[in-house]
């Protein structure tokens, strides 16, 4: 019998992954896009996938099946996510602050009840919504805009 050779990660295949400090929010994302390929003869649409370090794969492999069944047009995926090496508590934290507007402690009791004991990390920073916005609209799009022939 064969041996399993390891080749490293799983990567999405005809995907680019990047870092990107933000000014907005003091935080180092990695930036996933996925193309389609062959030069494109007008801009193409652009879709943002947050929370991409646990959905980019799924939402760019599936576009890039419905590319080949002509069941979507052309089109950049491009994946907001943490850089590797963080675990999932860490990245919920990192989320919880991207994605919520203000700090409810209402909220944050009734999460901390849902969730099995460990897994809300104890300190939990909110309100960093209108950053995380800022960063995509002033930070991201700008620089994809300039690598990417997108409408």
């Amino acid at each position: 019998m064969s041996a399993l050779e390891p080749i490293g990660p799983t990567v999405v295949r005809g995907a680019e992954s990047f870092l990107l400090k933000a000014r907005h929010i003091d935080q180092t994302f990695q930036i996933d896009v996925f193309a389609p390929p062959g030069e494109a003869k007008k801009p193409l649409p652009v879709v943002y996938v947050t929370d991409a370090s646990f959905g980019f794969g799924i939402v760019a492999q599936t576009i890039s099946l419905m590319l080949v069944a002509r069941e979507l047009p052309r089109m950049v995926v491009v994946g907001i996510g943490y850089p590797a090496g963080l675990d999932h508590k860490a990245i919920g934290a990192l989320r919880f602050r991207a994605v919520c507007a203000s700090a409810d402690p209402l909220y944050l009791e009734n999460l901390r009840k849902q969730l099995p004991p460990g897994d809300v990390p104890e300190r939990l920073e909110a309100g960093g919504a209108s950053a995380f916005l800022a960063f995509i609209d002033d930070e991201l799009k700008p620089l994809i805009a300039a690598r990417y022939f997108i409408d």
